[in-house]
This record gives structure tokens, sequence and C-alpha cells, in this order.
């Protein structure tokens, strides 16, 4: 018996766990080197305020096609050959959306509606064009993924960082510059390997046409989804706001927890979901609608208890953690108040992780009003919350527990959501 419960938690699957961890290994050991080789100062901040810009512009991109991951699966099931005309007619709707993108912040910054440092702005007439290169790199990971190409997944942006890690560790740097043509090219190598697996490997056929009837549905589904993660991405200006209110270094403090405890469901959850994705895809296309509630089952089971397994750990460690990394730069206090705020920061990441298949599968549905209306929801619940605790001062856990109450609220709506639609379905695949 528990023999077969820890195959059942540790399988094949766990590779992917693995994958995603040593990315965002990875990716910290480029941010300290970083750090190292430049300081922290005014080139270290283009780099991140560049950053910042282009993933802002590239929501504007991302909206074209996030949620295109139904319609594809529906069509490879039933016309493989419209699937793969559909990634082409994507691909060129992104490649001219990005330049299109480009292009207004040019104008913009010629116009000075947006008129940022003179440094940074000769910094982003170089790494702007990454923008282009990046949101490639995301919707291949993404058809890769619906392919059941799972590790590339990961591979690209380990390829990325592994390479821009390497050539701080072995050569003087000199200039930021040098990392945004790094940047530049390390991406378009991981986009040449994605390409090879799509039009070489799965022998996918180029098509030059960039709209075909049914492309306004992906439009308006990926524009909502786009619109209700940035709804629900409002929650982190109010954290902002609250932590800030407590007075100096407290959200930095708050920072560092959160960092922690949103790296533990990232490691976890986000490599068995992603395959449960395209799993649950499949599903509805063929119809089998009854396998969706063993499949999610299954994925809880996984998810938490890898989750309470490494949350216990890291809570063990994570006063050891942080005297290793800051140092002097964090006193005993601090290092309190971190781990104090990231047991809270775990209770909400679980809620997350146990809504995940669920919210995961209501898309899969296109019910993307229903994510919208959702996220509103928790942003109402959440803001009522804050304005409350501001208001009889009350403590930074009573804002944490509001948090992870508004969470809540969304789990089980989306839970009820879910057994409504698979209620109906099921009933009408019977008749």
């Amino acid at each position: 018996m528990y023999k077969s419960l820890f195959e059942k938690l540790l399988n094949e699957k766990i590779k992917y766990n693995i994958l995603s961890l040593t990315n965002i290994t990875i990716g910290f050991l480029f941010t300290v080197l970083l750090g190292k080789e430049f300081g922290v100062g005014s080139q270290t901040d283009i780099y991140f305020y560049s950053l910042v810009i282009i993933n802002f512009l590239g929501t504007f991109v991302q909206a074209i096609w996030e949620g295109f991951s139904p319609n594809f699966i529906s069509l490879k099931v039933h016309d493989h050959k419209q699937a793969v005309k559909l990634y082409s007619i994507l691909l060129n709707n992104i490649v001219i959306g990005a330049m299109l993108v480009i292009l207004l912040f040019d104008a913009v910054v010629a116009l000075h509606l947006f008129d940022p440092s003179e440094e940074l702005r000769n910094y982003l007439h170089i790494f702007i064009f990454y923008l282009l290169f990046q949101n490639v790199l995301y919707f291949n990971k993404t058809t890769l993924n619906l392919e059941h190409f799972y590790a590339s997944y990961y591979l690209v942006d380990l390829f990325v960082y592994s390479t821009a890690t390497l050539y701080l560790l072995l050569f003087d740097v000199g200039s930021i510059y040098s990392i945004a043509y790094l940047m530049i090219a390390s991406t378009t190598l991981a986009v040449l390997w994605q390409f090879y697996l799509i039009f070489g490997v799965l022998r996918y056929r180029y098509y030059f046409v960039v709209y075909e009837r049914g492309l306004l549905e992906i439009y308006k589904n990926s524009i909502k989804y786009k619109a209700g993660t940035m709804i629900y991405g409002v929650k982190d200006m109010i954290i902002i706001s609250f932590f800030s209110s407590l007075g100096t270094g407290y959200y930095s403090l708050y920072s560092y927890a959160d960092k922690f405890a949103s790296t533990v469901a990232m490691i976890v959850n986000a490599p068995i979901v992603n395959i449960f994705i395209t799993k649950v895809n499949y599903l509805i296309a063929h119809k089998h609608y009854p396998k969706i509630g063993i499949l999610i089952k299954g994925v809880l089971f996984q998810t938490i208890t890898l989750f309470i397994v490494s949350s216990a750990v890291l809570y063990l460690l994570l006063p050891m953690l942080l005297r290793f990394f800051f140092g002097d730069a964090v006193t005993e206090k601090d290092i309190e108040i971190i781990v104090h705020i990231f047991l809270y920061l775990l209770l909400f990441n679980f809620v997350i992780v146990v809504e995940s298949p669920y919210a995961k599968t209501i898309i899969a549905y296109k019910e993307f009003n229903y994510m919208i209306y959702l996220n509103a929801l928790f942003l109402l619940i959440f803001y009522a919350g804050f304005q409350v605790d501001r208001f009889y001062h009350l403590d930074y856990e009573v804002f944490l527990l509001v948090l992870s109450a508004a969470q809540f609220s969304n789990m089980l709506l989306y839970y009820y959501k879910y057994k409504t639609i698979q209620r109906h379905k099921t009933q009408g695949a019977k008749s």
C-alpha cells in the first residue's frame, strides 16, 4: 500500500519539478551574480526597469493568443491541419503585434508621453527587441506543452539563464549593454530550437496567413483571460500600500517571505498543473468528462502532499538560509518577521494549490467571463478587508488572513462552477 502511494507521488512527473527547481535556482544565481558584477546602482536599475517595461508591454501581445489552448486542442482532435494553420496564424499575429507595440512605445517616448532617463532610453533602444523573442518563446512553450513536450517548457528558460550566468562567471562583462545583447541572442537560439521541434520533429507546415474565421473568438477569450489576470494582479498594489504604511522596510520583509513561499508553490504546483492543462483540454475535446474528476484527484494528491512536505522543510531551513544569503544585512528581528509572514503566505499558496486544477478546468471549458467575475469578487473582498484593517489599525497577520480568505472564496466558487459544468456535461453525454 505504502509503496503504491509513494510511486503515485513520485512518478515520472517529478523530473519536471526538478527541472522547475533548477530553473529557479539558476535564475536566482543570475540575479545574485548580476548584483555582484554591477553592484546596486544605475546599471542594474536600468536592466530591471527595462524588464518591468517589457513585461508590461508584453501583456498587450499576450492578449492576442493566451486563450487559444481549448480551440487549438479541439482542432487537433477534429482537424489537425487547421490546428497547424492556427499555430502559424497566431505566430504571425504575435510577430506583427510585438513590432507594432515596439513602434508605438517608441512613438510614446518620442512624444515625451513617457519620459525615461537618457540612460534608460538608450538601453531600451536595444533591449526592447527582447519583447518580440520573449513572446514568441512564451507562445512556443505553450504550444509544445500542448503537444506533450513538457520538458521543453523548462529547458528553454534553463538555456537562456544558464548562458547568462556562465557569461557573468567566465567573462569580464564591463557594461550592462552586453547583458541586453546576450539575452536577445540566447532567447533567439532557444526560439530556433523550439522551431526545430515544431517544424522539424512535429512536422508543422508554415502558413503565411494572419486571419481566418474563428480567430475572433480566440482574441476575445485571450483579452478576457488577460483582463482577469490583470484584475487579480491589483492585489499586489494593495499589499504594497498596506505594508508600506507599517513603516520603512516592512514591504521588503514581505517581499522576501513571498519570494520563498511562492517559490515552493511554483516548484510543486506549476510542473504538475502544466501537464494537467494539456490532459484536461484533450479530455474535453474527446468528451471524456467523467475522467476529469479522476485526473483532478490524482493531481491534488501529488500537489498537496509535495506542498506540505516542501513547506515544512523550507520552514525549518528558512532562518539559516536568510542568514546565509543576507548576513548582517538583516537582524534577528527581521528574520523572525520574515518567517512569521512566510507561514501566513504558505496558507495563501496552499489555497492556490488546491484551487489550481478546478480553475484550469474552468478555463479549458472557455468560461473566461466567470474568471473575470471571480477575480473581481476576490479583489472586492480583499480591498474591503484592507480598509477594515487600516481603519482599526489591525496587525499584518489579520491582513494576510483576509488575503487567504479572499482566495478561499475563489477556490469554493471555482469548485462549485466545476461541479455544475461537470454535471451538465455528463448528463448531456449520456442523453
